[in-house]
């Protein structure tokens, strides 16, 4: 497994339904499925566009991936293929409104319940944007509030008394339900 983790590894993700394969995004935007009980950890994977910042598993068989220069998408496991190496895999959903052009330390959630995605913005203002994890449209929008230059660094996905809301750091916001 050491060999097949080296140090331009940016991102792990154990599968839920799966707890013995990881998922492992690269800094080249490769992310290679390892089985871990097998020798070499295995083949295939997917091929982001970018830099791999996060990898979160959004359902059974779909991972939200975000990237550097603004490029975050859903991508369905059961299209995995060989040739991941060099092309970059086909998304199943894009998120354009997305903004993160250079850092590698911004978070996302993700709701499994709702199929929200929650993804910590650099450039645009920060804050924090919401989106549906199946068609990538943007749904809602909390307003950062940092002074310039700074960003949210952690997001997550709370139980409110008013349906699901954001945890960002010391505050939350209501964004569905």
């Amino acid at each position: 497994l050491h060999d097949a983790l080296p140090i331009s590894t940016l991102a792990l993700t154990f599968l839920t339904e799966s707890p013995h394969v990881l998922l492992a995004g690269k800094r080249s935007g490769q992310i290679p499925l390892l089985d871990l009980r097998v020798d070499g950890g295995g083949r295939g994977g997917l091929r982001h566009a970018s830099s791999v910042a996060r990898v979160v598993q959004a359902g059974e068989n779909t991972v939200v991936v975000a990237g550097l220069q603004d490029r975050m998408c859903v991508y369905d496991l059961r299209f995995l293929k060989e040739k991941w190496k060099k092309d970059a895999t086909r998304p199943v959903a894009r998120m354009w409104g997305h903004r993160n052009e250079a850092r590698h330390d911004v978070d996302l959630a993700v709701d499994r319940g709702t199929g929200l995605v929650a993804a910590a913005q650099v450039e645009g203002g920060g804050g924090v944007r919401v989106f549906d994890g199946q068609s990538g449209v943007e749904v809602g929008y909390v307003a950062g509030g940092q002074v310039e230059g700074e960003y949210v660094r952690q997001v997550r996905f709370v139980e409110g008394k008013h349906g699901v809301e954001i945890g960002r750091a010391s505050c939350r916001e209501r964004v569905y339900g």
